[in-house]
């Protein structure tokens, strides 16, 4: 008879480990984003999670002198700092149509869903203590992309990739190369 009291006490107890294993876990778990902003600049690996995103307001843009009417765009930009808000960073201002739907292509060549105003690298100064101050080259419109491929507008976060040939502001010629840039959970302010 112990034999099986025994048996019927260890058949038990498994049953209710089982039976407890498989319920689900009592309380919440949160998801904690890093955001990063990668590119090699001149082949050069660059890499930060220092940001800012603001929304600068509404702008107007006439596809050219001859319009008389104006689209109507939110210019936002995107500050990523090399060292905590430094001089040196890299800064896109794009014109959206919307600041609260933010994923698409955007280009220097502005669609209906907007177009990157500015693009920019300040880099470290040199030895006679001058910034090298990149910009948009005149005639690299096809060369520049900022793409958004995700966002989502529960956390406020967008990714995506982007790419830019940039040429020193007082020398054409004198061009930096950024090329496979990416961003990861970038936080933006819903306006």
């Amino acid at each position: 008879m112990a034999k099986y009291s025994l048996k019927l006490v260890f058949t038990a107890l498994l049953a209710s480990l089982l039976f407890l294993s498989c319920q689900q876990p009592a309380g919440s778990f949160q998801v904690i984003r890093q955001p990063i902003l990668n590119a090699a600049v001149d082949e050069t690996f660059w890499s930060t999670r220092d940001f800012a995103f603001e929304n600068l307001g509404q702008v107007l843009y006439y596809s050219d002198n001859s319009d008389n009417e104006a689209d109507v765009f939110e210019r936002v930009r995107i500050t990523a700092f090399q060292k905590t808000n430094s001089v040196e960073r890299l800064e896109v201002v794009l014109d959206v149509r919307n600041a609260n739907e933010l994923l698409g292509e955007y280009s220097t060549i502005y669609t209906e869903k907007g177009g990157i105003h500015s693009f920019e690298w300040i880099d470290s100064p040199t030895s006679g203590k001058a910034y090298p101050y990149y910009q948009l080259c005149l005639a690299t419109d096809s060369l520049v992309f900022f793409n958004i491929e995700r966002e989502s507008r529960d956390e406020k976060i967008i990714s995506g990739t982007f790419s830019a040939i940039l040429c020193e502001r007082k020398s054409q010629s004198e061009r930096i190369n950024i090329t496979d840039g990416e961003f990861r959970d970038l936080p933006y302010q819903e306006q």
